[in-house]
């Protein structure tokens, strides 16, 4: 088979695993970082709608409760994801391009299909998904729409997210780049354009927000239909009807990686409706805030470690495991190095950031949000260390291992020891602090098991002739 001389195989095998590593993480991180500036923007404009604190509690409220949600749904697409990289880069590292071709158009048509199911599910149930989640009255209500206009995107952010595997399972991080600024600057311009110059309020933001991740996702598909390099992934329409011989090999994949995110993302949305059960908006405003501070933080340690597990993938599909390990260990350790630095730097400054998001008149959870976000700053050295830890496991074919280590941050340490703190000790929004704290140092112990228990074989089936296999 012909190589492209910009394929996996070229740049992906460079002697320099650190050079090489940070210049493909370099687009991802500037992806990834401005579309955490984009949940900011969100919280920016969403803080200025309504001239009443209680309306804008509840409406920082509602959108924090819908991002819980939605990253319980977007699991779907991060189990794609996960098994698009395992399975196309380890194809790729034993030089089966046909095979890497035609999983790669199993998951866009899976993606399409699931996301469309998600929308259906969310429209019919969101008055009653509110409610048990324990948003009342306003909150409610603003919940109730922010959640139906949202679900219109679900097709097009999945498709986003295997599109965006698929290209870096190859090496190719700068172009899926490119069209993701692209259309976060137009999230962007469109919300300044519907709240502020229309004055559509919440409904124009959430509507300029489903746009924005939606209109460029025709390029993106003709680019993996249309793509002229022979050597790159292409996909066709034949390619995207599933087959239960494909979909047997994806689902060992896609499934203990999706359900490890669906774990995580139902854990945040107890802790969400607990918040609000037993606290205040307020407390539940600071929370919402402090995850999207700490989710800007981890924007270059989540691009280092998805380069990792590519690179992961990539070597053990061509029988270099040594490699995949050197891999791994770059990655981690120039993660847990820049996050100390970060939080460092961030740790001091968080207060004049914080205004900024949510303005300096919102003494309460301005206040609140300051102590929140110190404790979790000061775990996201950990949380370097875990991400890296999902990157060899979801790299290796293993996801089974990332399945296990969500269960264990969430359900055996976070959620229990709230409990205890809250109904035991008392300590009132202090329990979430410390138990997110505890959390997220308990569980490396899980992932160091796990990751010794972790071979480094070939995942995937190599052994027929190209023709024969999943022909």
């Amino acid at each position: 088979m012909k190589k492209d001389k910009n394929t996996t195989n070229d740049i992906l095998r460079g002697k320099s695993i650190f050079k090489t590593m940070i210049l493909l993480s370099i687009p991802l991180f500037l992806n990834n970082l401005i579309r955490s500036f984009q949940g900011l923007i969100d919280t920016f404009f969403v803080a200025r709608i309504f001239e009443s604190e209680a309306h804008t509690q509840s409406a920082l409220a509602a959108v924090a409760l819908h991002d819980q949600v939605y990253n319980v749904f977007l699991a779907f697409g991060t189990g794609l994801a996960v098994a698009t990289v395992a399975i196309v880069s380890q194809y790729l590292g034993a030089k089966r391009l046909e095979q890497a071709n035609k999983f790669a158009a199993l998951f866009v048509s899976l993606a399409f299909i699931i996301g469309i199911v998600i929308t259906l599910v969310i429209t019919l149930s969101a008055p009653g998904l509110v409610h048990i989640l324990g948003a009342r009255e306003h909150t409610a209500e603003l919940a109730v729409e922010y959640f139906r206009i949202r679900s219109l995107e679900y097709a097009m952010v999945l498709f986003f997210m295997v599109y965006q595997a698929i290209r870096q399972a190859s090496g190719h991080t700068l172009r899926p780049m490119i069209l993701n600024i692209l259309g976060i600057v137009t999230n962007s311009i469109l919300i300044f354009i519907f709240v502020q110059v229309l004055g559509w309020g919440f409904t124009g933001l959430a509507f300029a927000t489903v746009i924005g991740n939606s209109i460029f996702i025709p390029i993106m598909f003709f680019d993996l239909l249309k793509v002229k390099d022979e050597n790159m992934i292409q996909i066709n329409f034949k390619g995207m009807l599933p087959d239960k011989t494909r979909l047997k090999q994806v689902l060992p994949f896609a499934i203990p990686a999706a359900a490890g995110q669906a774990l995580s993302s139902v854990g945040f949305v107890v802790i969400q409706a607990f918040i609000l059960y037993n606290y205040t908006e307020v407390v539940a405003s600071a929370f919402a805030v402090g995850n999207r501070i700490s989710g800007l933080l981890m924007t270059p340690v989540v691009a280092l470690s998805t380069v990792a597990a590519v690179y992961i993938g990539t070597n053990i599909g061509s029988k270099q495991p040594q490699r995949a390990i050197q891999a791994y260990k770059v990655s981690r350790n120039t993660a847990f190095l820049l996050t100390v630095a970060l939080i460092a730097i961030a740790i001091p400054l968080r207060r004049g950031f914080i205004e900024i998001l949510i303005s300096a008149d919102a003494v309460e959870v301005v206040d609140m949000a300051m102590r929140f976000t110190f404790w979790l700053l000061l775990t996201q050295p950990f949380m370097a260390l875990f991400q890296n830890y999902t990157a060899i496991f979801n790299g290796s074919g293993k996801a089974k291992n990332t399945l296990y280590m969500a269960i264990a941050r969430l359900w055996l340490f976070r959620i229990p020891v709230l409990l205890l703190l809250h109904y035991a000790f008392n300590l009132g929004p202090q329990s979430v602090w410390f138990a997110m704290m505890a959390s997220n140092i308990l569980v490396l112990f899980v992932a160091e098991y796990l990751k010794r228990k972790t071979s480094l074989e070939v995942a995937v089936i190599v052994d027929q002739p190209e023709e024969e296999a999943y022909a």
